[in-house]
């Protein structure tokens, strides 16, 4: 029997450190049964780096899935990607028997937050935190119930986590998903390699926004490299939220309340 497990995100949920930990342990995880296939991409990420995972290498290869191992594939983009019927039936379900598919979610308000600090790390945003929040236009969340009939339609199995609270312990918690899906005697983490960066792509303090915000007005490219390097070599560096006036929480509260209940009655 052909199995895949897909890791598809979502977005701010921790997925480069799970990558990270999936590409430093791809050997051991094949004497397990468990095929993590690398590429240039995944080689770069060992090294606790932000990256966006193996997923180029189902869409774009050729790929032959053996029947007696299980082949693991993560990457954010295929949150997005998979929601093409047409490729999610010609990459994923006409080519094996059995799929789980890994979800993380995280709570609203936490990953608008840390939506807005990727706005300015990677896409030049100058604006405040609450003109970008009540502007924007983000669907993620919404997402998960696409992936929901998904599912249904094409009988694979979807576990929805709520990142929130298992940030702390994400490998621990990926780890443990790996376990029970896939019947194998997998160690405990402690018996793995662990990334040099547990915190990959962490949100800015204040003075990191403040200061990134500037070059973006100056120099947008140059912006996104500097914030990168920043992440990636001051990784335990405390992040800082950035406050939003009362008004705007309950505009945004006012707008996702609907969402959040339909959302908490789907999750552990």
């Amino acid at each position: 029997m052909k199995k895949m497990i897909l890791h598809i995100g979502h977005g701010k949920t921790g997925s480069s450190a799970i990558q990270s930990f999936l590409s430093l342990n791809a050997d051991q995880l094949m004497r397990l049964g468990l095929i993590f296939p690398m590429d240039e991409e995944t080689d770069y990420s060992k090294e606790g780096r932000i990256s966006s995972g193996n997923y180029k290498i189902l869409l774009n290869e050729t790929i032959e899935f053996p029947a007696d191992k299980t082949i693991i594939f993560s990457g954010e983009h295929l949150f997005f990607e998979l929601l093409d019927e047409d490729v999610f039936s010609k990459k994923v379900i006409k080519k094996i028997d059995r799929l789980t598919v890994i979800l993380y979610t995280r709570n609203i308000m936490e990953f608008l937050h840390s939506y807005f600090d990727q706005s300015i790390k990677r896409d030049g945003n100058t604006d405040t935190i609450d003109n970008f929040l009540l502007h924007s236009n983000n669907k993620i969340h919404e997402l998960i119930f696409d992936w929901i009939k998904m599912s249904k339609k094409y009988d694979f199995k979807l576990v929805i986590k709520n990142y929130s609270n298992y940030k702390e312990n994400i490998l621990d918690s990926f780890l443990g998903l790996l376990k029970h899906y896939t019947s194998k005697e997998i160690p405990p983490i402690d018996k793995f390699k662990m990334p040099n960066r547990i915190k990959v792509n962490r949100s800015l303090d204040n003075i990191e926004r403040q200061n990134i915000i500037v070059l973006n007005n100056l120099y947008p490219r140059f912006a996104s490299k500097i914030s990168d390097l920043w992440v990636e070599e001051f990784s335990n560096r405390k992040s800082e939220i950035t406050k939003v006036q009362i008004e705007t929480f309950e505009i945004l509260y006012k707008h996702y309340e609907p969402l959040i209940i339909k959302l908490n009655k789907i999750l552990d």
